[in-house]
């Protein structure tokens, strides 16, 4: 559906910083005028970008990857994730967290949210501090409206602040569905990712290692400083054949982090497998936080040599298939082993914690 990628981020971000606050239909006169002030496009083209590249109110649910929706009163809208969508998770978030403050709930949000629109991401400058559009929709529920009835009927807020969050019967309702949704998606994503990985594996094996050198690696690590997830979202696009596709991978970073591991299980070096035509023995990578979060974490590259784990195939099945409790021992070994790495790309221990109940549970 996406044409011309660049065309779109621009006009997007010109609404975000010459408009104001309020849902209007992108092809009025005053919402083309926020676009034409500081790019030139004539109406014609922009009206043709909107519409090749809008989706229908009733798709919402299953094309997360749209920028614009067409709505129930045919006005075309950023396609942003909703406040219903947002609450339920909410809710989520504070029966796992009772106590917790709208703050610490935005981040624990953007950690485990699986519907994520690339509009999302895009910061809104036309608002009196910087945001981007979850921060203001959480903001929003949890502190400027909890009185309305949607909100109060599911949140208890504290008497004094910094305001607290617990949840009301009617909020555990949803949190239950939240929590059935999370557990599907992660397993059916931690089984696509354990195919892909088995198969990138077998395919080297065939093609040979190749690897990045200590001064590469290096540059790499300063360019993920840097890393905006939106300058590779077209690509994302272009490479998806279905809901379940991951972003790209590079498979020298595996092949490093094997030779690196010099070829021996990170879990325990005493796992031998076997010798391959490529690899004195087989070994299998692993992201620790699965590539299926990358929008969770847009300012972080995902695939990189800090997040590769050296697996052998037993430990491999075991974090992806094993019980919470099997997977725990796989999941704090690396840790253990590994945190220096994971913290120099932003992931303390607390952040782990959030990864593996919401990704391995």
């Amino acid at each position: 559906m996406v044409s011309d990628y660049k065309t779109i981020i621009k006009i997007i971000e010109l609404i975000n910083r010459n408009g104001r606050q309020g849902p209007k239909d992108l092809l009025s006169e005053e919402v083309y005028g926020w676009v034409k002030k500081d790019f030139a496009i004539s109406r014609s083209a922009y009206e043709t970008i909107i519409k090749n590249n809008s989706i229908k109110e009733s798709e919402r649910l299953e094309n997360r990857d749209a920028f614009f929706v067409l709505d129930s009163r045919n006005r075309y809208q950023l396609f942003k994730s909703n406040e219903e969508e947002i609450r339920k998770y909410l809710c989520y978030i504070v029966r796992e967290n009772p106590g917790i403050t709208s703050a610490a709930a935005r981040i624990t949000f953007k950690q485990i949210y699986r519907d994520y629109t690339p509009v999302d991401l895009m910061i809104q400058q036309n608002l009196s501090s910087q945001q981007d559009v979850i921060d203001q929709t959480i903001r929003n529920i949890l502190v400027s409206n909890i009185t309305k009835q949607k909100n109060a009927e599911l949140f208890n807020q504290s008497l004094t602040k910094p305001f607290t969050y617990t949840l009301k019967p009617k909020g555990y309702e949803y949190a239950s569905e939240i929590e059935a949704k999370i557990h599907y998606l992660n397993n059916e994503d931690n089984k696509l990712e354990y195919k892909i990985e088995q198969e990138n594996t077998f395919q080297n094996n065939i093609k040979g290692i190749k690897t990045y050198s200590k001064e590469e690696l290096a540059k790499m690590h300063e360019e993920n400083k840097n890393f905006n997830m939106l300058e590779y979202y077209e690509e994302f696009l272009s490479s998806r054949g279905s809901r379940n596709a991951r972003f790209p991978t590079d498979d020298k970073i595996k092949n490093t982090r094997l030779e690196l591991e010099d070829f021996k299980c990170e879990v325990d070096s005493n796992h031998i497998t076997f010798k391959t035509t490529s690899l004195p023995n087989y070994l299998e990578g692993h992201h620790m936080i699965p590539m299926s979060a990358q929008k969770n974490f847009p300012n972080i590259k995902l695939d990189c040599i800090e997040n590769m784990v050296a697996l052998c195939p037993l430990c491999h099945a075991q974090i992806t298939y094993g019980t919470r409790e099997e997977k725990k021992k796989v999941f704090d070994a690396i840790v253990k082993k590994r945190i220096n790495d994971f913290e120099s790309i932003g992931f303390t221990e607390p952040i782990l914690k959030v990864i593996f109940d919401t990704y391995y549970k």
